[in-house]
């Protein structure tokens, strides 16, 4: 029987489960970086349908004739800054949906205030009249909600000639709106189900008229 001489190396036990260990720890590393770019792409996808149903609406409103819009409330409503106030909350209210005869169209991403998410990727308009508002919990768990806040004056500051007015309308005489004129402001937001304000997309946009 031939016996293996001093010379010959090989691997021991203790040598082998070393080895698998870190091959372990390697693929543990992998797999936790193929997770994390997965839960990254999601995220865009799902902030790109924000953005998209945001976009859509902020072009119908500045479209449209202006007095079609809410209400306007004033800033002070807000409680905190209107942006951080919770999904849901007054004086944001869900996105009011119009038709032909108001000049707009149903059924598309401009108008309406639910939506989801298909089978292919798309996102279609969901029946307004069968939900409560951004909470209601009968909302599918894939689906976004638009809201609308219509505000009196700027949302920030207005900077003229040096001079920063923070408060809204500016003195008499300063000449920064026509005599009579009134400032308004209006509000967007997107949220999916279950979003903190902070994962919320807004848009914001004041206009004199």
């Amino acid at each position: 029987m031939a016996k293996r001489s001093s010379g010959e190396s090989g691997f021991s036990l203790i040598e082998a489960m070393v080895a698998l260990a870190i091959l372990a720890v390697a693929m543990l590393g992998a797999l936790s970086g193929l997770v994390a770019s997965r839960v990254q792409l999601r995220d865009g996808a799902t902030r790109q349908y924000r953005e998209q149903l945001l976009d859509a609406s902020a072009q119908r409103w500045m479209l449209a004739s202006k007095t079609n819009l809410p209400a306007p409330q004033a800033l002070s409503t807000c409680t905190s800054q209107c942006n951080l106030m919770a999904i849901g909350a007054a004086p944001w209210s869900v996105d009011p949906t119009f038709d032909a005869a108001n000049g707009m169209l149903a059924n598309t991403l401009s108008t309406g205030a639910y939506f989801t998410i298909d089978q292919d990727g798309s996102l279609t308009q969901l029946d307004g009249s069968l939900y409560s508002g951004c909470t209601d919990t009968s909302l599918p768990d894939n689906s976004f909600c638009r809201e609308v806040l219509v505000t009196t004056g700027s949302s920030v500051p207005i900077v003229s000639a040096g001079t920063t007015w923070a408060t809204w309308p500016p003195p008499a005489g300063t000449g920064i709106v026509p005599a009579g004129a009134a400032v308004t402001t209006l509000w967007l937001r997107v949220s999916k189900k279950g979003d903190s304000p902070s994962k919320a997309v807004y848009f914001t946009e004041s206009f004199v008229q």
